[in-house]
């Protein structure tokens, strides 16, 4: 963790291929990075990331995310992102929902180490809110947030942050 910064948290959620790593890939990265433990989002890196093997693909990975191809046609492919990636997630702390997920993700194909601090806001829901489940569906129902765009990279990242806000504001989790 960066010792000048000790509170950066990035916000960060991944539209993949397949629900295993090791055989399927990250089609679309969100990471929302607040340097003041998320007081404020400082910077944003969104892409999506056109598949080398679709031909690998779970068919209902790519319906839930809604891939088609024309709209993948001008991304980078993870090669040419994968450095920068591991670089912006090398410290501070990663957020996510369902956090056992992107870490193994991001674990698995980012070229350089990144931070091994998570932070899943599941476990944040279930603490803080009045929820029987706490998927990111039923957070936006709870929250009445809508659900345009969902499971796309930058909305869930957004989510995720907003969720965070909530939750961090509630009397379990005040930081000074």
């Amino acid at each position: 963790m960066d010792l000048e910064n000790p509170h950066t948290i990035h916000f960060v959620d991944l539209e993949t291929t397949h629900l295993d790593p090791t055989q399927g890939e990250i089609i679309e990265i969100c990471i929302l990075t607040s340097h003041d433990w998320g007081k404020t989002i400082d910077d944003i890196y969104c892409t999506k990331i056109k598949p080398v093997q679709i031909e690998t693909a779970d068919p209902v990975a790519l319906t839930v995310n809604g891939y088609n191809e024309s709209d993948w046609v001008d991304a980078p492919v993870w090669s040419d992102i994968s450095d920068h990636v591991s670089a912006l997630l090398s410290d501070g702390i990663i957020c996510a929902h369902n956090a056992i997920f992107e870490s193994q993700w991001l674990k698995h194909h980012c070229n350089s180490a990144i931070t091994r601090k998570f932070m899943c806001t599941i476990t944040l829901a279930y603490t803080c809110l009045p929820l029987r489940w706490a998927s990111m569906s039923a957070i936006r129902k709870h929250f009445d947030w809508s659900a345009e765009n969902a499971h796309t990279a930058a909305a869930d990242a957004y989510d995720c942050y907003r969720l965070f806000v909530i939750c961090s504001s509630t009397r379990f989790y005040k930081r000074e």
